[in-house]
């Protein structure tokens, strides 16, 4: 029985073999390919940023400000910054311990904060270093 079954055994192996090889080949290509595809600098669109950029028409981004100890400094864009004008917060027993508004990066030394309710804005520069505690 196994001698009648042989040949069709070896072939199907064979066809397995020259399945997987072919997928082998394929799919080398098909990195080589996309390797050498890989769109260049400036070609194409442009991506989408991951952070505001810094140019004046830049966009407005939903900011949380920390206010425990009045508008002191912003934590934006993976650093931080310090109000132009260190001040208190207007109506300070109606806001917990963060103000919702808008940041703006104005450009790389400039940011805005703009809130509604309250109505405020203020502006910030960055800060090395971290800032001090609350006092």
């Amino acid at each position: 029985m196994n001698s009648l079954h042989e040949p069709v055994i070896r072939r199907a192996r064979t066809a397995r073999i020259r399945t997987i090889a072919a997928l082998s080949i394929a799919a080398t290509a098909l990195v080589a390919t996309a390797a050498f595809a890989w769109p260049t600098p400036g070609a194409g669109p442009a991506p989408i940023p991951a952070a505001p950029s810094a140019s004046p028409s830049a966009l407005a981004y939903a900011h949380q400000l920390y206010v425990h100890c009045g508008i002191r400094y912003a934590n934006f864009e993976g650093r931080w910054w310090q109000a132009v004008h260190l001040g208190e917060v207007p109506m300070p027993g109606q806001i917990t311990n963060y103000l919702v508004g808008t940041m703006t990066l104005v450009d790389a030394d400039h940011a805005t904060f703009r809130s509604e309710h309250p109505a405020l804005s203020a502006d910030f520069i960055p800060f090395v270093g971290e800032p001090p505690p609350c006092q």
